[in-house]
């Protein structure tokens, strides 16, 4: 008895000691700024408290460059707008620039010149560009408003990501989802991080559901990566598609769509059109 008891507990710990061993990994679902504050002569400031707000819900983080000037603000909710308060350092005065909007996985970079104290605002430039990592391969992010604005008849993702050119939907097979050629079953769906794959294959559409697993009206952003190569991703040959979903704000809002369809909308007689003529 005790011999299968200690024969029980060895293999529990063995099978812990795997568990923790292996790397748990997942979808990035946040957004980040990268930014360097420096003086009017480009040189670096230490020391200088970096405050991120996200306006619709008010939460803020702050960070402190460092030696070299920079700061790194992560683990910020997608999209915006963001404002970023610059504190009042030494002979330097305080700044807050307003309206930056963020993006899943494309760091932000910020260089913040600081004016000295009796210097005019309108000497200051703040630079701000996306950086565009090697890993994309053809990945392309699409922001909220970009799916507000794009045409969609069945209200999918797939209306927004087809937008990118590896990515082609065909008609005759359920809207089946392929991307850069692939079959649609070797495709990969995250939504927030959680994976929504269709792991049986029986979906023509490449969803783990008959219809998408989420409501365009729920998601924030979407990204669409052709294959990437960088190992954070597996378990797909195809593409790889990112939903990120919408944060609370301090507001009450909603949407509501309908749909409407009567006898003036269809035709009376079909017109066969003779190639000759």
């Amino acid at each position: 008895m005790k011999r299968q008891m200690r024969a029980a507990f060895y293999s529990s710990v063995a099978l812990a000691a795997m568990a923790v061993s292996v790397p748990v990994i997942a979808q990035e679902i946040t957004a980040s700024i990268r930014g360097t504050v420096v003086d009017a002569s480009g040189n670096p400031i230490a020391g200088v408290a970096v405050t991120v707000t996200h306006v619709p819900s008010g939460s803020r983080s702050t960070f402190t460059s460092n030696s070299s000037g920079a700061f790194l603000a992560r683990g910020l909710r997608p999209g915006g707008p963001y404002t970023v308060n610059v504190a009042a350092s030494g002979n330097y005065q305080a700044q807050t620039f307003e309206g930056l909007m963020l993006t899943v996985s494309e760091p932000m970079p910020l260089t913040i010149p600081l004016a000295s104290v009796g210097a005019s605002f309108e000497e200051i430039e703040v630079v701000a560009n996306r950086i565009r990592t090697l890993r994309d391969g053809g990945s392309t992010s699409y922001g909220a408003d970009v799916i507000n604005n794009m045409p969609t008849t069945g209200r999918d993702i797939k209306d927004t990501i087809r937008a990118n050119p590896f990515v082609s939907i065909d008609s005759g097979n359920a809207n089946a989802l392929s991307i850069g050629g692939a079959n649609n079953r070797f495709n990969s769906l995250t939504v927030d991080g959680i994976r929504q794959d269709d792991d049986f294959g029986l979906n023509g559409s490449g969803y783990p559901t008959q219809r998408s697993p989420i409501s365009i009206d729920a998601v924030d952003q979407v990204g669409v990566s052709p294959a990437p190569f960088n190992v954070e991703f597996s378990k797909f040959t195809g593409g790889q598609i990112n939903v990120v979903t919408k944060s609370g704000t301090n507001e009450f809002h909603g949407t509501g769509f309908y749909q409407y369809r009567d006898e003036s909308l269809a035709g009376k007689k079909s017109t066969t059109i003779d190639g000759d003529d």
